[in-house]
C-alpha cells in the first residue's frame, strides 16, 4: 500500500517508539502495509523505528518487543546503566540559561535560532556518561546492525558546533547504528555522538521534531508524529510542522498526518519510562492504527 509513499517518523522518546510500533501494526491489520514504503525519514525515536523496519522484521515481531513485560524490563535496565549517579547529573549551562531539555521546551524563545543555540549549549556543557560507555551499552553486537537497509532510510541529527541539521543515509559513509545513536543523543541526558571529527545530537530537537521538510519531492507522504498534538497545546507549538506540511502540499505532494490521539497520549508518563506505560502505548497505538486506516487509505490512494 505504501510502496510509493515516503514515511516520516517523528521524535517521541521510548514512548514514541512504542506508540508508533503499535500504530504500524494496527494499520497492517487493516490491510495497509507500512513496512515497505518508498523511503523512510526518521528523527530520534523515528530513527530507531525506521532502522528496525528497514531490517525486515515484521510489525508483529516489533510489537512483541514493545508489548512484552520482559523486553520492557530489559530496556529499563539499560536506561539505568546509562544514568549517572545523582551527584554527577547535568549541571546548569549558565546561571541564566536553560539547565535541562525540560527547561528548553518550557521556555518561550524569540526565534528558532536562539532555541537551537540553547540546545547545543546544553549538549556541550552538561555532565553525562562518557560516549565510550554510552556506545558500548547501546550499540548492538551484531555487525549487520551497522548496515543500512534496502529501503532508503534518512536519519537526522544536529551538528552541535555548526548548529545545523545533518542527515545520514547509505551514501554518508557512516554506520547506520552510529547515525541512529546520534539522532537519539538527547542534550543534557546522553553525550553527543562523535562522527568524523564533528559532534551530533538528537535530530528530534530540530524544528517540529519531525523534519517533514526533508520529504520534498516525494509523491505522497505519511507523517507519524507522536508529539504534534501535545506541542499544539503550547503557543506556536505546531508552527513549523504546519508550515512544512503546507509547503509540501503547495508543491503537489499528498500528505497525511497521524498524531497521537487523547487515548494514546494518556499512556505517556513523565520521567523514566516504565514497562507498564510502554506496553500501554503500544496497545493504544495499535488501536489507533486500526481507526486511522480508512482515512489514510482515502488520502493516499
Amino acid at each position: 500500500m505504501l510502496t510509493k509513499t515516503t514515511l516520516v517518523l517523528g521524535a517521541g522518546g521510548p514512548w514514541g517508539v512504542a506508540w508508533m510500533t503499535g500504530l504500524i501494526l494496527g494499520l497492517e491489520e487493516m490491510g495497509i502495509e507500512a513496512r515497505h514504503p518508498h523511503a523512510i525519514i526518521g528523527s530520534s525515536a523515528g530513527a530507531v523505528l525506521g532502522a528496525r523496519l528497514g531490517t525486515g522484521i515484521t510489525p508483529e515481531a516489533l510489537f512483541e518487543q514493545e508489548a512484552s513485560i520482559e523486553a520492557q524490563t530489559r530496556k529499563l535496565s539499560v536506561f539505568r546503566r546509562l544514568t549517572p549517579p545523582r551527584s554527577e547529573q547535568s549541571s546548569p549551562v549558565s546561571t541564566s540559561g536553560p539547565s535541562s531539555m525540560l527547561s528548553v521546551l518550557a521556555h518561550e524563545w524569540d526565534d528558532e535560532e536562539q532555541r537551537i543555540q540553547a540546545v547545543c549549549d546544553l549538549a556541550s556543557n552538561a555532565t553525562t556518561v562518557s560516549w565510550a560507555h554510552f556506545s558500548s551499552v547501546m550499540r548492538p553486537p551484531s555487525a549487520s546492525a551497522a548496515a543500512w537497509p534496502v529501503v532508503p532510510l534518512t536519519v537526522t541529527a544536529i551538528d552541535v558546533d555548526a548548529r545545523s541539521l545533518q542527515t545520514f543515509d547509505t551514501r554518508s559513509g557512516v554506520e547506520m547504528t552510529l547515525a541512529v545513536l546520534a539522532s537519539c543523543a538527547i542534550p543534557g541526558v546522553w553525550p553527543p555522538a562523535p562522527i568524523n571529527g564533528r559532534r551530533y545530537i538528537d535530530g528530534g530537537c530540530w524544528g517540529s521534531g519531525d523534519n517533514v521538510h526533508l520529504a520534498a519531492g516525494a509523491g505522497s507522504v505519511l507523517v507519524i508524529s507522536p508529539l504534534a498534538a501535545q506541542r499544539a497545546q503550547r503557543p506556536g507549538g505546531t508552527t513549523v510542522l504546519d508550515r512544512d506540511i503546507h509547503n509540501l502540499r503547495a508543491a503537489g505532494v499528498r500528505v497525511h498526518l497521524v498524531v497521537a490521539n487523547p487515548s494514546s497520549l494518556a499512556t505517556r508518563g513523565t520521567g523514566v519510562p516504565d514497562p507498564a506505560s510502554m506496553m500501554a502505548a503500544a496497545e493504544a497505538g495499535r488501536a489507533q492504527g486500526r481507526q486511522e486506516a480508512g482515512a489514510l487509505q482515502a488520502a493516499l490512494a
